[in-house]
C-alpha cells in the first residue's frame, strides 16, 4: 500500500472513531414477550438502536413488525443484515426525507448515512412468525 492510500485511510478511520462508531460489536435482545405483544410495534414506540451493534427479537404473531431507530452519528455507509430461519424482512425508512430501502427478502440492505438524520428499521414476517431474528450492521466507506 502506497503512503497515499495509508494516509487516507489513517485519516478516514480516525474520523470513524471521532464521530463515534462503535468499535466492538455490542448485543441486545429486544424487549417484547413472545406473543408479540412488544412495545416497539410502531414508528412512535420504536426501540433505541445503534449502527455497530446487534439485537435479537421475535416475531410473535402474523401481524407483529418490531422497529427499531437510530440517528446517524456520521454521513458514511451502513450494511444492515437480518439473520433468521424464518421467512423475515426489513426496510429502513427516513420519515423526514422520504428516504426508503427494502432488504426485498434478501435480509440485506447497504445505505449511506447523513450525519444527524433518524432512521426506522422495521423488522417483520412474510406469512411467518414464532423464529427469533437477529439484526446486526456496521459503517464502511
Amino acid at each position: 500500500m502506497n503512503l497515499r492510500k495509508k494516509t487516507l485511510l489513517t485519516i478516514a478511520m480516525t474520523a470513524v472513531l471521532a464521530t463515534g462508531a462503535q468499535t466492538a460489536l455490542a448485543a441486545s435482545t429486544e424487549l417484547e414477550a413472545s406473543n408479540g405483544s412488544g412495545a416497539n410495534d410502531t414508528y412512535a414506540t420504536a426501540e433505541g438502536y445503534s449502527i455497530g451493534d446487534s439485537v435479537t427479537g421475535y416475531i410473535g404473531t402474523y401481524t407483529d413488525a418490531d422497529v427499531f431507530t437510530f440517528t446517524a452519528q456520521n454521513s458514511l455507509y451502513a450494511e444492515l443484515y437480518i439473520e433468521t430461519a424464518g421467512n423475515y424482512s426489513f426496510t429502513v425508512t427516513n420519515k423526514a426525507t422520504g428516504e426508503h430501502y427494502s432488504d426485498d427478502g434478501t435480509g440485506l440492505i447497504d445505505m449511506p448515512l447523513t450525519y444527524g438524520e433518524t432512521y426506522y428499521v422495521r423488522v417483520f414476517g412474510l406469512n411467518d412468525k414464532g423464529k427469533e431474528y437477529r439484526l446486526s450492521s456496521f459503517h464502511y466507506f
